[in-house]
C-alpha cells in the first residue's frame, strides 16, 4: 500500500537503514521494514520529510474474517489510546493501520437514510458496535434483515462487508501529516487507486462528486471516516473477491445508478482468475 504523501518517488531508498535489507511492504505512514526470521523485527519507517520519522505498526488480520464489533473495539482502542497520548505528551510516537476482512455485515453512517436499505427491518435491529450483548440474538428471536445491521459513527450511506474484501483502517495521527481532511480523503483514494492499477484493473480512478475508487462505471473502493482530535478511525474496503449479492439488498454508498465492481469480477470477464 503506497502513501499518497510520497510525491518525490526518486528520493525513496528501498533498504531499511538499520539492517540494509530490503523493504516488505509500504503503508500509510511509510515504508516498513519487518522480514522474517528477525526477533524482534526491525520496524524502521521512511523519512517522508526533512527531519520526519514517523513507524507504522500493521495489526494483520487480513486471511480470516474478523466479526464488526472486533475490527471496531479494536479501532476504538487504538484511537482513544493516541488521543490519550496527545493528552499527555502533545503529540504520538507512531501510527497504526489495521488490516482485515469482515464476517456479513451492513453499516449505515451517523447520517445514513435507512431509504436505500432494500429489506425489510425494525428499528431496534439497529445494532451498537458499543453494546456488549445483542438482543435480537437470542435463542427464538426472530430477524428480518439478511445480516447484522449497525449504525456506526463514519461518514457515508450504508454499505456492505463480508468475506473476500479486504478492509484497511488507518489510525493515524494526522498533525503528523496534514491537518486536512480533504486531503486525507484523497490520500485514500490513491491507496485504492494504486493497488487496484498494479492488480491490472484498467485506468482506476476518480468520479467527480463522488468518494472512492472507480473503474469504468463500477466502484471498487467505499470510503468512510471518522476523526476525532484529527485521529482517525475507519477507513477503506476494497473487492477483491466477494460475494456481490450482498450489495443487492442495498443501494451502496446510496449510489443507484452504478454497479459494484471486483477484481474477481473484472478477471473472470477476461477468463482469468483471482490468484492467492
Amino acid at each position: 500500500l503506497y502513501s499518497a504523501s510520497l510525491k518525490m518517488r526518486k528520493d525513496v531508498k528501498r533498504a531499511c537503514r538499520r539492517c540494509a535489507r530490503p523493504f516488505q511492504w509500504v503503508c500509510v505512514s511509510g515504508l516498513v521494514c519487518a522480514h522474517g526470521g528477525v526477533s524482534p523485527p526491525c520496524r524502521s519507517s521512511l523519512s517522508l520529510s526533512l527531519g520526519f520519522h514517523r513507524q507504522c505498526t500493521v495489526h494483520d488480520f487480513r486471511n480470516r474474517a474478523v466479526p464488526y464489533r472486533d475490527g471496531w473495539r479494536l479501532q476504538r482502542e487504538l484511537r482513544d489510546a493516541k488521543v490519550e497520548e496527545i493528552k499527555q505528551t502533545g503529540k504520538t510516537q507512531r501510527d497504526d493501520a489495521i488490516l482485515l476482512q469482515h464476517s456479513p455485515v451492513y453499516t449505515l453512517g451517523t447520517a445514513s437514510t435507512t431509504a436505500n436499505l432494500r429489506f425489510p427491518f425494525r428499528e431496534e435491529e439497529l445494532l451498537n458496535p458499543e453494546a456488549d450483548s445483542e438482543a435480537d440474538k437470542e435463542e427464538g428471536t426472530e430477524r428480518s434483515r439478511p445480516f447484522d445491521l449497525y449504525r456506526i459513527e463514519r461518514g457515508g450511506e450504508v454499505t456492505y462487508h463480508g468475506p473476500g474484501q479486504l478492509v484497511l483502517y488507518p489510525i493515524l495521527d494526522l498533525r503528523a501529516h496534514q491537518e486536512d481532511l480533504h486531503w486525507y480523503m484523497r490520500s485514500l483514494e490513491e491507496v485504492g487507486i494504486r493497488t487496484l492499477a498494479r492488480l491490472g484493473i484498467p485506468s482506476p480512478g476518480r468520479v467527480e462528486g463522488l468518494t472512492g475508487v472507480w473503474s469504468g462505471n463500477e466502484k471498487y473502493v467505499a470510503i468512510g471516516v471518522k476523526i476525532r482530535k484529527w485521529v482517525t478511525m475507519h477507513g477503506l474496503a476494497l473487492n477483491v473477491a466477494p460475494n456481490l449479492e450482498g450489495f443487492d439488498r442495498i443501494v451502496p454508498c446510496g449510489i443507484s445508478d452504478k454497479a459494484v465492481g471486483s477484481v474477481l469480477k473484472h478477471r473472470q470477464r477476461g477468463g482469468r482468475e483471482v490468484g492467492a
